[in-house]
């Protein structure tokens, strides 16, 4: 059943005592939902920006498997918040009595598309937080390993939801072309509940798994706390994902489509930038190492006790050579701080260790690989 008013067709009946207007519709919060997914593209653009930048100028490093699947991840990114923004064009943030047929149907067609890109974008951002965190904790085999399985096991859960997403309706463009007749369209009340329940296993992995990994280092309790504050801003996705969860609940029984689900994907572009931010994480750290060049060099001339390795060992990730400069004491003590945000930021953002730099071990399973160093050498 449908509304017509000035010769225009609604897309639902209006309430009762409700006329509608197709010229000016009453706004449900349009130009904030605008603001939010311009703003989560453009604050992940620039984190990405600066990963490649860091990449492409730093010729020590090569590229891993994460940097493709972050860079794949911002890519998925671009052509789902094109999806929103164009589905604000058809109608989005505005009732359905207010959306014509013509535009409604036009939703619907960038809403199937924007549900078949979600899956991709969302895996390959949660994929390479997980590349990070195995990379990070390299010297744990078990954990890494572990981490990679599930990987592929995060892969097999989202195949039949992406299928079930493809052919919810048969013919599939009965999706958003209400015309045709005798069309079968599965339920999605199912399909949801299961695309978040494993969205929020994954995210809680992410968030938890480096916790006990980084309290069982060998590092005064202040350090530990702060890396575990570092690490608890994951929790912003996770707390993302769990009110998108509550929205989408009451989303099923939604009979104002257009209306109802412009809160729905501005989250899901908000989780997925925060993914993207956090994994461009070590690339600012790099860039702030550039930036002030006298920390960095007293950080490198400082003796490797096991303190100092630790705070030190993305030198290793970052494949630099170094030189023979003396050792100051009262270098090492002006860029001690330096070297906290260092260790901090880099265990957050997911930077291997070697195996060879074991003082990230626990206590007892550390073994000094160059005894009586008493230099290191950093190199031009």
């Amino acid at each position: 059943m449908t509304n017509r008013t000035d010769g225009l067709v609604g897309a639902v009946p209006p309430p009762p005592g409700r006329v509608p207007n197709f010229e000016n519709p009453q706004d449900l919060g349009r130009v904030p939902h605008l603001i939010g997914v311009i703003t989560c593209f453009a604050l992940s653009t620039l984190f990405v920006a600066i990963r490649c930048y860091v990449k492409v100028t730093n010729t020590n490093r090569r590229w891993m498997i994460e940097d493709m699947t972050c860079l794949a991840s911002w890519t998925f990114l671009v052509a789902y918040s094109t999806t929103i923004l164009k589905m604000i064009s058809h109608g989005e943030d505005h009732h359905a009595w207010e959306v014509t047929v013509d535009n409604y149907s036009q939703f619907l067609k960038w809403l199937y598309i924007s549900t078949l890109l979600y899956n991709p974008t969302v895996y390959l951002t949660k994929t390479t937080l997980l590349l990070l965190t195995a990379r990070a904790f390299a010297v744990y085999e078990r954990v890494a390993l572990g981490l990679r399985v599930f990987i592929f096991a995060v892969l097999i859960a989202y195949i039949p939801i992406q299928i079930v997403k493809t052919v919810v309706c048969r013919p599939i463009r009965a999706y958003w072309d209400t015309s045709i007749k005798n069309a079968h369209c599965l339920g999605q009340r199912q399909a949801f509940i299961y695309d978040i329940s494993v969205a929020l296993f994954t995210d809680a992995l992410i968030l938890i798994v480096p916790i006990p990994l980084t309290w069982s280092l060998s590092m005064p309790l202040i350090k530990k706390v702060k890396i575990a504050v570092i690490l608890g801003a994951g929790g912003v996705a996770m707390g993302v994902l769990i009110f998108r969860a509550y929205k989408c609940v009451l989303f099923l029984d939604s009979n104002d489509v257009t209306a109802d689900f412009g809160i729905l994907d501005l989250t899901c572009c908000m989780e997925i930038s925060i993914g993207l931010i956090c994994a461009s994480l070590p690339s600012i750290n790099m860039l702030m190492e550039r930036t002030w060049p006298a920390k960095a060099s007293a950080q490198a001339n400082c003796p490797r006790t096991p303190l100092m390795r630790r705070m030190n060992y993305l030198d290793t990730l970052q494949g630099q050579l170094t030189s023979s400069k003396p050792i100051t004491l009262t270098n090492c003590l002006m860029s001690q701080n330096h070297m906290n945000i260092d260790l901090e930021s880099r265990m957050c953002a997911g930077q291997q260790r070697q195996l060879g730099d074991n003082d990230s071990l626990p206590p007892g399973q550390q073994e000094d690989k160059n005894p009586g160093n008493q230099q290191i050498d950093r190199g031009p």
